[in-house]
This record gives structure tokens, sequence and C-alpha cells, in this order.
């Protein structure tokens, strides 16, 4: 049985890539810093692996007993920290060159691309997004001794969501107000894919571990709701009545990171790794996850609701 090793298991991504990674039939090593979640990995059947995800020998530990090591960390400040250790980690097994490491990065790499469709060939060019540009460069340069994949998730949605969207949606929804705000371009649009179709993805990347090395892939459906479209359709899931759009330039830093507009193809996805997603029914898929909840789920007046929070908006993997 071949052994994945999950770095990050324990967040959004990284759980579903580690379940869907089980579920067909990997051994999965689970790295968390978090002493706690040992109890919740092997009710998982992950094997847990307890420590900072930069610290490259206690990484080097399980290596010898995995193929792949996936990095669904998404770290942007010293994002570089993580895959160096990855990559040290796997250099300090005596035979390494079957290993193969997949970075998780984010289509918010591209930059502003409006009015066409984005594909792996074009240039990446988000001024914020420099460091992580690198680190791609760094991993797909045809000269490094690892094989390595970089992933690019669009925006992520679907079950209990990412932190993020805490701040980007809610903590800036000043519903007691009546207001919605929307910081930037209100038309910018992403491309957006379902927890579950993404963590798919994973498993078909290691499954053509030959073909996938040394390349990068979109993992994403080929078009999104607008920005406007999106923070209507969260305030009327909160339950929000007669509630007015505040337009204003973008400050927030997640507003400024994503002030952007990146639709992909998806076709070299579906067409090396025979993957499409199957939320992929039509333009307002994630709009109508959203107000799937507005029967249930409210904004509690005294805190933040996280679980209906973090399934509207997640931005884990987009950076």
């Amino acid at each position: 049985m071949t052994g994945v090793l999950i770095v990050g298991a324990s967040g959004y991504i990284g759980k579903a890539v580690a379940s869907a990674c089980r579920r067909d039939g990997y051994t999965v090593y689970a790295q968390s810093r978090n002493a706690s979640k040992t109890q919740e990995f092997s009710k998982e059947e992950f094997i847990p692996l307890i420590c900072d995800p930069t610290d490259a020998n206690a990484l080097a530990t399980v290596i010898p007993h995995c193929q792949f090591v996936i990095d669904c960390t998404s770290v942007i400040m010293d994002g570089e920290k993580i895959p160096n250790a990855c990559l040290e980690a796997i250099r300090l097994c005596e035979v390494h060159k079957d290993k193969h490491y997949i970075f998780t990065s984010g289509l918010l790499v591209y930059g502003d691309v409006p009015g066409q469709l984005v594909n792996e060939e074009m240039p990446r060019k988000h001024p914020m997004l420099g460091g992580r540009i690198e680190i791609e460069d760094v991993l797909l340069n045809p000269s490094m001794d690892v094989k390595c994949t970089v992933l690019r998730p669009g925006f992520v949605y679907g079950k209990s969501g990412g932190g993020v969207a805490t701040s980007m949606l809610f903590m800036q929804q000043q519903q007691s107000e009546g207001i919605i705000p929307i910081g930037g371009n209100p038309q910018r649009r992403w491309s957006w894919v379902h927890i579950d179709d993404l963590a798919e993805a994973y498993v078909s990347v290691i499954h053509r571990t030959k073909m996938t090395a040394g390349r990068a892939y979109d993992l994403a459906e080929n078009f999104g709701p607008t920005y406007e479209e999106v923070k209507v359709a969260a305030a009327k899931a909160m339950g929000g009545g007669d509630l007015k759009i505040e337009y204003s330039e973008a400050e927030h830093v997640l507003d400024v990171i994503s002030n952007v507009t990146v639709v992909i193809t998806g076709k070299r996805a579906r067409d090396e790794l025979g993957w499409v997603p199957w939320s992929c029914f039509g333009y307002g898929t994630v709009l109508q996850c959203l107000q799937s909840f507005s029967g249930g789920m409210r904004l509690r007046k005294e805190r933040i609701e996280v679980p209906l929070v973090q399934y509207v908006f997640s931005f884990q993997g987009v950076f």
C-alpha cells in the first residue's frame, strides 16, 4: 500500500485531500502542529505526525514510507519555508528519486486577467504574490532533482469552509447597520471549486505521477459569479432584510489581493487528469449553495456563526 504524507492535514484542503487519499486505498500520514489532532486523525484512519511543517527532520521520519508528499498549507508569509522543509526531508531519504512533492498554490498568481479565460501557459503577474510565483518557478524548473507538481485551486467552497472567510465576508458585514460593504471592483470574478472536487483532483495527480511531474494544473470551474453577487447572496443567506450596498476602494488586505478577475479554461486538467468538477452544472452553483443556508443558519448578533461563514467563502488555496 503506497504511503502519502499530507502536510497541513488539519486544514480545510488538507483534511479533504487526506480523506480522498485514504478512500482510494493509500496509507495516509497526517501532519499537524496540534497534538490534540491525534485522536481525530486516528478516527479517520490517518497516521498522525505531530510536528512543525518546517521541521525537515521530523517530516523525514515518515518519508521512507511515502511516495507522495502533498503540501496543503497554502502559507503566504514566509511561504518558502515549508516547501524547502518538504524538499529537504525528501532528500534526506536514501532513495528519493521516486518521491513526488505536490505543492498547493492558487489561481491569484495570474493577477488581473479580465475578458479572457486563463490557462497554465499564461504569465503569472500578481504584484503581491511574487514570492509564491518564485516558489512555483523553482519547483517547476527542469533541473529540479525531486519530482514536483504545482496545483492552483480556485476559490474553494463547500462543507466546513476555510477560516479566512470569517474576515473577508462577515467581520466586514455591517449587517446591524443595514450595509453590505464591497471593497474593490464589484464586478471581478474568480473560478471556484468545490472542496470534494478539489480533493479528487489531487488523487488524479498521484495516479498519474509520471505525467504530472514538472507540470502545473489550474483546478476550478470555468465560470464564476461576480464579487457583488457573492456578497449579496451571503447577506441573504444570513437572513438580511433591506440592505444597502456600500462601495469603496479595496483597503482590507484580502480585498486588495483578490481585487482581480481570473477565470480559467480548465482544459489541461480535463485532458491530462481526466478531471471534471461534478459541481460544474451551471453558472449559479456557488450562489445556490449560499442560498441553501437561508432557511437554517443565521448570523447571530453576539458572535459570527463560523460554519456558515466558512462555507460561504473560503480563500484557502487561492494564494
